[in-house]
């Protein structure tokens, strides 16, 4: 017998915001996974298994939240989702957006769970006053993303790390400033059509090259920002779908592939592999998905990807299969239009983290996506769109997840 197909059948979004002072992250989570929930026509009690995202440590207060590695057990209490065969805290950073979706599948289709909740976000303006916010990130980077002997004692942080790429990619296939900021010019349009969008004033090239250098070649606009807020969907077979509230927005192929988390591996230990810098494991995880849902790249509509910053989307369509290695500056076109909505293949439709959310970050796509897909997006949809691309990244581009998902 074949595998059941599985759907997103429920997606939702809180409010986000520079600083939402009046929530915690606790409520922002339960706000979007109801949301979620009542956008597919179920009720929390329905649903037995939920993947969500919060790392190990220690810490007070809020900030406490984004150091709990038992928060899928304290989610799921708050929820009062106590009956469930399948409760787990992804720690694969921001791939854990697509990874939930690899759970859940599987969860679904072995008949293990019924309704798979998927729920993340952040109160990341609370971690900045507790001194955690972008000092957590570089914490975080210094511990695990270099290596220990010859990377930590020298304290590259995480702009750091995408700076190096980007300049790699400017070296090795003429990608010029221009180009790279372009990126943040087209996604931030998008975001302009996204009345939930925290950023929605336009920018220009100028804009973005004249911003506060941060690590060169990336200015301030080539960066995401801090931000509160949450996001969730919810999957279920292709049976019970047809029961529920909304279209299923089925999830037709899917895959992943992961390098070393470590950034010195892509700078010189993958070279015999074919991986560096800028060639990186994306491309295995989308002919992965690709291969399974039987499409082309031809066929896809939009994509919805990791933008942490803005040298991530520019490697990424290149390892997607979109354009040739090192042709991506040239591929998205001047000031970004072939990726405007209204492009001929529009990227990150809501905004992205560059624009719209970092709070769940890469989680938001497969939520965006599936809004799109239904005809649902207002002024940004894109018009006729039936197949989507969503992936999620960790790491120094490293750790990757991607999705096809299509409706009928």
């Amino acid at each position: 017998m074949s595998e059941p197909r599985v759907a997103i059948v429920g997606a939702a979004t809180t409010q986000f915001g520079r600083n939402l002072a009046d929530k915690t992250r606790t409520q922002l989570h339960v706000e979007a996974a109801k949301k979620a929930a009542d956008d597919a026509g179920l009720s929390l009690k329905q649903i037995d298994g939920l993947l969500t995202t919060g790392t190990g440590g220690s810490g007070t207060g809020e900030a406490a939240r984004y150091d709990n590695p038992r928060w899928h057990m304290e989610l799921a209490e708050v929820l009062g989702i106590y009956d469930k065969s399948l409760c787990a805290n992804l720690l694969t950073g921001g791939a854990s957006g697509g990874h939930a979706v690899e759970i859940g599948r599987w969860a679904l289709q072995s008949g293990r769970c019924k309704y798979v909740m998927v729920v993340a976000g952040a109160k990341e303006s609370a971690a900045e006053r507790t001194g955690r916010g972008h000092g957590h990130t570089d914490k975080m980077a210094m511990l695990t993303m270099h290596y220990p002997d010859y990377e930590h004692p020298f304290g590259p942080l995480m702009p750091s790390y995408y700076a190096a790429c980007a300049r790699r990619h400017m070296y090795e296939f003429g990608t010029t400033e221009e180009q790279l900021a372009s990126i943040p010019v087209a996604i931030r349009h998008n975001a302009s059509l996204n009345p939930d969008a925290v950023y929605r004033q336009r920018i220009t090239v100028d804009d973005v090259l004249n911003s506060k250098m941060i690590s060169s070649p990336l200015h301030l606009l080539h960066c995401c920002a801090v931000n509160d807020g949450g996001v969730a969907y919810v999957l279920t077979t292709e049976e019970r779908a047809r029961d529920l509230r909304q279209k299923p927005v089925f999830v037709l192929g899917s895959g992943g592939g992961q390098s070393g988390y470590w950034s010195g591996f892509l700078a010189n230990g993958g070279a015999d592999k074919g991986y560096g810098l800028v060639r990186t494991q994306a491309r295995r995880a989308a002919e992965q998905a690709f291969g399974e849902a039987g499409v082309t790249r031809d066929e896809i509509d939009f994509v919805n990807t990791c933008d942490n910053f803005a040298i991530t989307p520019l490697v990424l369509l290149e390892d997607y299969g979109f354009c040739k290695k090192g042709e991506g500056g040239s591929f998205i076109g001047r000031d970004g239009e072939r990726i405007k909505v209204g492009g001929d293949l529009p990227l990150n439709t809501h905004g992205g983290a560059l624009s719209c959310n970092h709070a769940g970050i890469n989680y938001h796509n497969y939520v965006e996506a599936t809004i799109q897909l239904r005809g649902q997006a207002g002024e940004r949809q894109v018009e006729g769109a039936k197949i989507a691309l969503a992936g999620a990244t960790a790491g120094i581009i490293s750790t990757h997840y991607a999705t096809v998902l299509g409706v009928e």
